[in-house]
């Protein structure tokens, strides 16, 4: 555990949101003195490559001279289509819907392979892709053309050869939404989706992607903030008949579970912080977005406190704490050095080029300058 005490432990399970593309003061705080597990980025901290790069390698910097510190996760949502986060100096593909229309692995993951060297080059090693959601409500705005198909077989097929790519780049990678967000017709951002499907349900259809991305060795699983009432009175997130007792006992998940934004309305507008941290917690999830991105937003101090009691007092026990940084720490180890150092400086090499687009991705593929 690397001598860290409870409050350092809780920080850990932190991925936080920044603001610009710079170090600023609030940034500062939630590294070196909060000392929080990583940082999430979105369009507004990478409006380029070189922009992106400049800001990771100096989160890192900061992160590494800090007393008892440890590397951050720097985490990105990069599915392309309309979830492309760095805007300029990367290879922008189409929305995964299209691409799952070709239903070819061979593009798949030659997609994962350019995405994740292309983000490690950028100084990010944590992907929260693939989708594995199945789109099988036509008014789901939300997923839509982020999801491969409304096919399971399909979803699971193109998820499987996108994550054995990307992990063997050495990309941190993070299915989602689990147990499956693409029966909604709400927007998890705003509201609290209700799903009134059963587990065997599930198991025909949302369910099948996550196996394939679990067998195909998958580091992070990220949940969704849903309600199944068919399945419990709580959201996925707060379940542990969801988290406990299906992903991680009866799927035997042993990577890390993160929860999607808790800012989001689906969380905020229904439950306190602390009731739902601590239901998560004791639900079994091990890491927790806290972005800046939304209307609800969140005192990562005081969260970290509220947890801390919650453990003392014994309404969370300290293993749970114990098991999720064990996860944390044994996933940083095997990935977020290299990746800080002689990898981003190899890849980043490696790839000194403008913004290549799908079309021109396909013409150069077919005149066998790709893959």
């Amino acid at each position: 555990m690397q001598n860290l005490t409870l409050k350092e432990k809780i920080a850990q399970m932190l991925i936080c949101g920044i603001e610009g593309t710079t170090v600023d003061s609030a940034a500062k705080e939630l590294i070196c003195n909060e000392k929080v597990g990583g940082i999430i980025l979105y369009s507004k901290n990478t409006p380029t490559a070189h922009d992106t790069f400049s800001l990771t390698y100096s989160l890192q910097e900061l992160a590494l001279a800090t007393k008892g510190s440890l590397p951050l996760f720097i985490a990105i949502d990069e599915e392309h289509g309309r979830v492309s986060r760095i805007k300029e100096g990367t290879t922008h593909f189409i929305d995964m819907a299209s691409v799952g229309k070709l239903n070819d692995t061979e593009i798949v993951k030659e997609i994962a392979s350019i995405t994740s060297r292309e983000l490690i080059a950028c100084g990010i090693n944590v992907n929260f892709a693939p989708v594995c959601d199945v789109n099988v409500n036509p008014k789901n705005e939300v997923i839509g053309d982020r999801s491969f198909s409304n096919d399971p077989k399909v979803v699971a097929s193109l998820v499987e050869a996108y994550i054995k790519e990307g992990v063997e780049q050495k990309m941190i990678l993070s299915a989602k939404h689990f147990p499956g967000h693409g029966d909604t017709s709400i927007d998890s951002h705003l509201k609290l989706p209700v799903v009134q499907k059963t587990l065997a349900e599930l198991e025909k259809c949302e369910l099948i992607p996550f196996e394939s991305a679990i067998k195909a060795g998958v580091q992070m699983i990220m949940t969704a903030h849903i309600l199944f009432p068919k399945i419990d009175n709580l959201p996925a997130t707060m379940s542990k008949k969801i988290i406990t007792e299906l992903l991680l006992d009866r799927f035997w998940f042993n990577g890390v579970i993160i929860s999607d934004d808790m800012c989001m309305g689906a969380i905020a507008e229904n439950y306190g912080m602390e009731e739902a941290f601590t239901r998560s917690i004791n639900a079994g999830v091990n890491m927790f977005i806290i972005s800046n991105m939304l209307k609800h937003k969140a005192d990562v101090s005081k969260i970290i406190g509220d947890i801390e009691k919650s453990v003392k007092s014994g309404v969370i026990k300290e293993d749970l704490i114990d098991v999720s940084i064990e996860k944390i720490l044994k996933l940083k180890k095997k990935y977020v050095k290299e990746t800080f150092t002689e990898k981003v400086l190899r890849e980043r090499s490696l790839r000194q080029k403008t913004s290549l687009h799908f079309a021109e991705y396909l013409a150069e593929r077919k005149r066998g300058m790709i893959g």
